[in-house]
């Protein structure tokens, strides 16, 4: 869990903070509060680039492993795997705090690992470097060396605190006649009081500091709560089984519009920086300035949909003791469709509706569904919630009343009517309904699976096998006849 705040303001006291050389060779000092944050952003993805630099990414040919390489370009001298080693081969990093070192080695080890479970999983790229071009400067630091504060926190007043670690700056690279021990102070407006925390990350770019609090369990949990059964999906991202409806907000027609054109605008310009001989094709500040505009607007959109998934899953922890989700494998059903060969003309290829395929992951991987299912099973064990997921087969072709299995059951994608006992519901909401049954039900009731239907008072038995086949061709030879 974690709190974000606002930062007011930035001050700087003490010796100047060691940059390193200038291109001309010089020594460079600075004491102003926002170069030094920048600075200290630089050395924490250095280093985190230092140590990922080393990572092995497997190469394949024809599916078959045949050898492997380091993701970075620059590793022909052994790694340095510790904070003396990296300052030893980069003296800028001297002024900056051990702890916010230790951090970037320590988030770049969980990072890389959480990377490839989330790749074996969900499929994507191995987990690469952090450039500059797409991810935002930042740094994290530990609150405690052991015993030992390193980051302290005080309230101001009722509506400010300040946040404070200090560092030194080795003899060697010491400013002339100048003082060894500095001290930083971030001062942020309170929204609400300061949790106990564990490390903080700073994004000096956007003027914000997030506090990492540990996991402890939440109080005033409602004593009565209900059983809820959700069906995941394109149209309406969650159907419940209490009968709502979640949609995750997408992006308005004029922010869709707006990202193709930047990306066309981009294109364009580089095919002509390629067609004027540019070192490189990104090597011009106009196309800078509209990937900056693609990014945040990007980043507008994913955080708005994030700000939705934490609402909508903490709500539903709140109100549920008992949740029931689908086991989808969203790797599998996002790969894109396999090419179809010709039989009668060689290397020329059939119709495989790869566009439709193409267009259905896009509807699938928009909606979050592997996001929602992580900050929902993240969440329960602070709320004290059953989380379980089950088998989605036929989910949407049983009756939640009667149990009856019939694939012509569902008509369309947002009707269902029951050809058993007639009756008729939204499609999303009686799947959300019998994954719930499915999850939490006592296996005596029945099982959809083994073809046992279940009955309840005032309903009809269940019928033969031979009474829907009876039932469909009276109702082709009661239907209108063709003059």
């Amino acid at each position: 869990m974690s709190q974000k705040y606002r930062i007011r303001a930035v001050k700087f006291d003490g010796a100047a903070v060691y940059l390193g050389l200038s291109p001309s060779g010089n020594p460079m000092w600075t004491r102003n509060p926002m170069r030094v944050m920048e600075h200290f952003a630089s050395c924490w993805q250095a280093v985190f680039n230092g140590m990922r630099a080393y990572r092995e990414e497997w190469e394949f040919k024809d599916g078959v492993k045949v050898g492997s390489h380091p993701l970075g370009s620059h590793t022909d001298q052994p790694m340095a795997s510790t904070v003396g080693q990296m300052r030893e081969r980069m003296p800028w990093l001297a002024s900056c705090p051990t702890l916010l070192l230790h951090s970037a080695i320590r988030h770049e080890n969980i990072d890389w690992y959480a990377g490839l479970k989330r790749k074996k999983k969900l499929g994507g790229p191995v987990p690469g470097l952090r450039r500059r071009n797409r991810c935002e400067p930042m740094f994290m630091m530990f609150a405690r060396n052991g015993k030992d504060i390193a980051v302290r926190y005080r309230v101001v007043n009722r509506r400010s605190g300040c946040v404070e670690f200090n560092g030194m700056t080795p003899k060697d690279q010491r400013k002339p006649g100048d003082k060894a021990h500095w001290r930083i102070r971030i001062f942020i407006r309170l929204s609400e009081p300061v949790r106990e925390f564990t490390k903080i990350i700073v994004h000096p770019s956007r003027n914000t500091i997030v506090f990492v609090n540990p996991v402890i369990a939440r109080h005033g949990i409602p004593d009565q709560r209900d059983t809820i059964g959700a069906d995941r999906g394109c149209k309406v991202t969650m159907a419940l089984s209490d009968g709502r409806m979640l949609k995750i907000p997408q992006p308005s027609k004029r922010e869709r519009r707006r990202l193709v054109h930047l990306q066309r605008r981009m294109s364009r310009m580089d095919l002509q920086n390629k067609a004027n001989g540019m070192r490189s094709v990104r090597d011009s500040r106009r196309r800078e300035k509209l990937r900056a505009e693609k990014n945040r607007l990007e980043t507008h959109i994913r955080n708005r949909k994030h700000d939705w998934i934490e609402q909508q899953t903490t709500s539903l922890v709140l109100t549920s003791n008992r949740i029931a989700l689908e086991a989808l494998d969203v790797k599998r059903m996002t790969r894109r469709a396999k090419p179809k060969p010709d039989p009668n003309h060689p290397g020329q290829y059939l119709h495989n509706g790869r566009k439709a395929k193409s267009g259905l992951n896009q509807s699938i991987l928009s909606n979050n569904w592997g996001e929602i299912r992580q900050r929902l099973t993240q969440k329960a064990s602070l709320y004290d919630t059953i989380v379980k997921e089950v088998n989605p087969a036929y989910t949407s072709q049983t009756c939640s009343q009667c149990h009856y299995k019939d694939r012509n059951n569902r008509k369309s994608q947002a009707l269902f009517h029951c050809l058993n006992c007639g009756y008729t519901d939204n499609a999303d909401h009686n799947a959300g309904a019998n994954i719930r049954d499915e999850a939490f039900n006592t296996p005596d009731e029945g099982s959809r699976r083994g073809g046992i239907h279940r009955t309840q008072p005032g309903r009809m038995s269940p019928p033969s096998p031979e009474e829907p086949m009876k039932r469909r061709s009276q109702a082709t030879s009661n239907g209108p006849k063709t003059r």
